[in-house]
């Protein structure tokens, strides 16, 4: 008797739209695609603030020769 029932169940129940798998996967990828978007976007201001450190860094140390290079000519002129 369980048995039947729960096949009667399984008949009420509305079938699928036949392209309802294939949206569902389209859904599926396009949430994906929009993840790795995400991720190269996080990625991508990384390596610009990785640049951006690069060349403060350079400047930085540029300064730091320039200022013990005029250490350097003041004592020598002393």
């Amino acid at each position: 008797m369980h048995v039947c029932s729960q096949i009667c169940l399984h008949k009420n129940l509305p079938k699928p739209h036949p392209h309802a798998k294939g949206k569902c996967r389209s859904y599926e990828l396009k949430k994906e695609v929009d993840d790795v978007e995400i991720e190269i976007n996080y990625l991508n201001q990384q390596i610009a603030r990785l640049y951006e450190m690069k060349n403060l860094s350079e400047t930085l140390e540029e300064e730091n020769k320039n200022i013990e290079k005029r250490k350097e000519s003041k004592e020598r002129y002393k």
